[in-house]
């Protein structure tokens, strides 16, 4: 955002970011990914400031949004970046080269700086995004092509600016790094538009609009503007480009309307007609006006609310093999010391019967073989697919996992015997797990017929779980546990279900 506001400005810009470089929405119309959330806090990040929002809002944020100007080194925000890796999360840098022109960066003055943020970042080995020189459609900074009155920068000089500065990370083998291209939501001033000075998709991983409803606060005529109305028109400009969409900044004044019920317009919006945008990152500051998510209980009723998304009836899963090769991909099966559970012949995988079927449905074989008390075995069944149909290739590495804050149970089917016995678990995104279960406590399975397990989720806890992104639920044995033996149970239609 930048730091004076324009007479001419009416609404500001986006961003973007990332939580798995796989896991960014490019040329489709909808891809089936929950929408990413995250945050400037007002602040550089700490671990308190990030803890006290999830708290607030009830959930984990994917993407954090700091910045920082070219003479801010690394080692001056290191411990900052550390708080949000640490948390799981991912780091937007909005890297502002304030006071330098698009000229005093490409003619190579300002290179041995540029060259060791991105020896740093390379060194650093996390996934990041930077938001290079944003709002580039605007007048208010040194770098955009209005500046000025649009006499300082032309589309040209900031697009070789920009790629200077991409060619430099590149020469120093910063792989772990995404750029972003920002613009503001409407272009501001003489010499702007929003693609204009686009520095090309071999540049640009990411694009991104940052805008602001700010209702009526400024002195400059603002008014109250819905979502649509302010990002409308650049989100059908971008969206041609085959990129995904960020929204690194957004927020909304509480003066001039119904804050609440802008958020909730704003993400029912973006989840209805917005299918290539990835992420919103929450302007979480008291500046211009109060963009805060807490600036009252209603607004953080909502935003919480909003960014949770629709509550399902039921997420269904492990009653279908997606790709049809006759097992479920990737559903990480081991064993060990003696002990072991039963694989499918390709990959290490679950197999699924076509003999014994649930409704119609090929089931998941469990047979596990128990053959010492030190011996252990198990399966994980991932809970999300692929967009493109394909099975997810590990409980751990899904690109997002379901949210199961507000589900009830876990449920599916089960047939074996009196013997069927395993121990359940929930596994997040993050490779956290929930303490176990004992199946037989909530049933004695039987060959005679079908049996629903019913599961509370209040029973699937941990302190460290995060119930936002549950990516797997594990089967396993142990010989701590269980006598040895040998038994078999199927499993269908698993689901989780308020």
């Amino acid at each position: 955002m930048k730091s004076k506001i324009s007479k001419l400005l009416i609404v500001a810009a986006i961003t973007m970011a990332s939580v798995g470089w796989g896991a960014l929405k490019v040329g489709a119309t909808t891809t089936g990914e929950p929408l990413r959330n995250g945050a400037w806090l007002g602040q550089w990040p700490t671990t308190e400031a990030i803890n006290k929002l999830q708290e607030a809002q009830d959930k984990k944020m994917d993407y954090v949004n700091m910045f920082i100007n070219f003479s801010t080194s690394f080692n001056a925000f290191k411990a900052n970046v550390d708080s949000v890796y640490e948390d799981g999360a991912q780091l937007i840098l909005t890297w502002e080269p304030q006071g330098i022109t698009d000229d005093q960066i490409s003619n190579g003055s300002k290179d041995d700086y540029i060259r060791q943020m991105a020896s740093d970042l390379k060194n650093y080995n996390k996934p990041m995004v930077i938001r290079l020189m944003h709002e580039v459609n605007g007048n208010w900074y040194s770098w955009a092509t209005g500046y000025n009155n649009g006499t300082v920068n032309s589309y040209d000089q900031y697009k070789r600016a920009y790629q200077h500065v991409v060619e430099i990370f590149r020469n120093e083998g910063a792989t772990n790094i995404k750029f972003m291209y920002n613009v503001n939501s409407n272009s501001v001033g003489n010499n702007t538009d929003y693609m204009a000075a686009y520095p090309g998709n071999d540049y640009v991983d990411i694009l991104s609009i940052d805008g602001y409803n700010w209702g009526t606060t400024q002195s400059w005529g603002s008014s109250w503007q819905s979502f649509d109305q302010i990002f409308g028109q650049a989100y059908n400009v971008l969206k041609a480009y085959n990129k995904p969409i960020f929204i690194p900044e957004i927020g909304s004044a509480n003066k001039g309307g119904d804050k609440a019920a802008w958020i909730t317009d704003a993400y029912n919006r973006i989840r209805s007609s917005y299918p290539l945008i990835d992420a919103v990152i929450w302007f979480n500051e008291n500046k211009e006006t109060d963009w805060t998510v807490n600036s009252n209980s209603d607004v953080l009723s909502a935003y919480k609310s909003a960014i949770m998304g629709p509550v399902p009836t039921s997420f269904n899963w492990a009653y279908e093999d997606a790709n049809n090769d006759g097992s479920w991909n990737y559903s990480s099966v081991w064993g060990g010391s003696g002990s072991s559970i039963e694989a499918s012949s390709q990959w290490n995988n679950v197999p699924m019967s076509t003999q014994v079927k649930y409704e119609g449905n090929s089931s998941l074989k469990f047979h596990f073989k128990h053959t010492s008390y030190n011996g252990y075995a198990g399966a994980s069944i991932p809970t999300s697919e692929f967009s493109t149909g394909l099975e997810p290739y590990s409980d751990v590495g899904c690109n997002a996992g379901k949210n199961l804050t507000r589900t009830t149970y876990l449920k599916f089917y089960i047939l074996g015997d009196s013997n069927s016995k395993a121990r359940i678990k929930l596994r997040d995104v993050w490779g956290n797990e929930t303490n176990p279960v004992e199946l037989t406590d909530y049933v004695t399975a039987s060959n005679s017929g079908w049996q629903q397990v019913t599961i509370p989720i209040s029973n699937l806890t941990s302190a460290a779980i995060d119930k936002n992104n549950i990516s797997a639920v594990k089967f396993l044995i142990d010989g701590n546990t269980y006598q040895p033996g040998e038994w078999t149970f199927y499993v269908d239609n698993m689901n989780f279900s308020n």
